[in-house]
């Protein structure tokens, strides 16, 4: 049961215990969605089918790369396996950061973290300087 739960209950719980749940739900509430991002066969082709399908801004579209804007939310595709398939997620800072694995950079200067799963998905962790 988490501390939440406990303070709901009246159960007893540790200061340090309600300290690290406010940590943690304010990192998520700091964790903004950012995009979601798809591997396809040919980008050009993925966006006219969504531009015929539904109502969608698209910000940029290149042979390798597109960014999609639907009801608020980026959704992006790269050809070919450039970037797993994910879902990102923008931090306020680099000390937001996920402390595990190597902070890179990807050609627009962004820094970034991939947490990889065995399926072939990842969440990917941002950060715009």
């Amino acid at each position: 049961m988490n501390v939440l739960e406990r303070i709901k209950r009246g159960d007893p719980y540790s200061k340090e215990e309600l300290v690290l749940e406010l940590e943690r739900l304010y990192s998520i509430e700091r964790s903004n969605l950012h995009h979601i991002a798809f591997n396809v066969g040919n980008v050009r082709e993925t966006v006219d089918f969504y531009k015929e399908n539904i109502d969608i801004e698209v910000l940029f579209c290149t042979d390798s790369r597109a960014c999609l804007v639907y009801n608020g939310v980026e959704i992006c595709f790269t050809e070919g396996n450039k970037h797993p398939t994910h879902i990102a997620f923008e931090v306020e800072s680099l000390k937001d950061m996920p402390k595990f694995g190597e902070v890179k950079k990807h050609s627009d200067n962004s820094s970034y973290i991939y947490l990889k799963d065995g399926f072939g998905n990842a969440i990917e962790w941002i950060y715009f300087e």
